[in-house]
C-alpha cells in the first residue's frame, strides 16, 4: 500500500463498480453517491466500505483506499494494485 498522489483524480468518472464477488474481511458492498464536477449531477457507484474506510476500483487497474479520520474531519488515500492488500485492513 503506498500513498496516493495529491494529483491523482478520485472521481466518480475515472472509477468502475466493485461487486459482490470483492467483499472480504468485513468489507461489503455499498452504493454511493458522488457528485460528479464534469457534468453538475450526483451519481451512484458500488464501492467496499467497512467502519472510516471506503475502497474505490479506479478505470486504471489501481484500487484506492480512502481512512477517514472522523476526529479531524481528515481523509487519507492510499492505493494498491491489490484488492487483496486493502482489505486486509
Amino acid at each position: 500500500m503506498k500513498e496516493l498522489s495529491n494529483d491523482y483524480e478520485v472521481t466518480v468518472t475515472n472509477m468502475v463498480p466493485l461487486t459482490k464477488a470483492d467483499e472480504a474481511n468485513g468489507f461489503k458492498l455499498s452504493t454511493s453517491d458522488f457528485f460528479n464536477i464534469e457534468e453538475d449531477t450526483m451519481n451512484c457507484m458500488d464501492i467496499l466500505q467497512k467502519d472510516n474506510l471506503q475502497i474505490f476500483k479506479m478505470k486504471d487497474g489501481k484500487f484506492i483506499i480512502e481512512i477517514e479520520d472522523q476526529e479531524n474531519f481528515e481523509c487519507s488515500y492510499f492505493y494498491s494494485n491489490s484488492l487483496t492488500e486493502l482489505t486486509a485492513q
